[in-house]
């Protein structure tokens, strides 16, 4: 599976597309170097490219959110099979 990110606050902005999950499922991408306002649409891909499950918004702010100021925000989106 792959992640595919795509800011719905920067129109132009390409998306961004995680590396294949790992065996756990666990996955990592990172979107700036630094705290990065907006929205984003978090869509979880099979190897193909079709999407498994529906679209999950995010938000994040510009707030440098750590304490040695040198952090980004990290967003967890947990993705789980429904039987």
């Amino acid at each position: 599976m792959v992640i595919r990110v795509l800011s719905t606050t920067d129109l132009e902005a390409a998306p961004k597309l995680s590396l294949p999950t790992k065996a756990d499922g666990s996955y990592s991408l990172t979107l700036a170097s630094a705290p990065l306002g907006g929205t984003w649409q978090v869509l979880l891909l099979a190897s193909g490219g079709q999407p498994q499950a529906p679209p999950v918004l995010v938000n994040t702010n510009a707030v440098d959110c750590r304490m040695d100021r040198q952090g980004v925000q990290t967003v967890y989106v947990d993705y789980r099979q429904v039987r």
